[in-house]
């Protein structure tokens, strides 16, 4: 799935809409996606939320691209997701607790800084691989070391405090549970 984050303007100036598409080639990710990991891939396209309300949509189309933006729950699709896509987006670290393969393609990182201001967190200090071009994504997906991946996955989930085994929801109803009856 490919997922950018909202484009709308400087923190400091006027809020406004940011049109023009910061997209990577889509027919070469997929392209190189079946060199590296093999087997026949699509991309889900998804949109941020404020631009499907305002019905702004893709102008984009491919036989293995399908528009994901109306879906109301996109965690649901990331859960059939082998590999996410995104740029300066939070739900980056959704898709890190799924073990999934993660690149970021931010072909605009200096002007996003220049009008944003400094990211919360170095791209560098994530294992997330990142690219500023189309030549730079294909070389982070071709290269992909999966096991340096999640060596650096467990690092930055241990760094941040996240603990996930897979069970937290049993966990939450055997505490309910437990109080019920008391």
């Amino acid at each position: 799935m490919y997922a950018p984050t909202f484009r709308g303007g400087s923190q400091t100036m006027q809020r406004t809409i940011a049109k023009d598409l910061h997209v990577p080639d889509f027919g070469r990710v997929l392209s190189h996606m079946q060199k590296r990991f093999g087997g026949e891939w699509y991309m889900f396209l998804r949109l941020h939320p404020q631009l499907t309300a305002r019905h702004i949509g893709w102008n984009i189309s491919g036989s293995h691209l399908i528009d994901v933006s109306q879906e109301p729950d996109m965690y649901e699709l990331l859960a059939a997701c082998d590999a996410f896509l995104s740029d300066y987006s939070a739900s980056v670290f959704d898709a890190a607790v799924m073990n999934i393969p993660i690149f970021l393609y931010v072909d605009d990182y200096d002007d996003y800084i220049r009008e944003r201001g400094n990211l919360l967190i170095d791209f560098n200090e994530l294992p997330f691989p990142f690219a500023k071009n189309d030549d730079a994504l294909a070389s982070c997906i071709l290269d992909f070391d999966e096991e340096k991946y999640h060596e650096g996955l467990a690092e930055m989930m241990k760094t941040f405090g996240v603990i996930e085994h897979g069970d937290a929801s049993k966990k939450a109803v055997d505490e309910i549970l437990s109080h019920m009856s008391e």
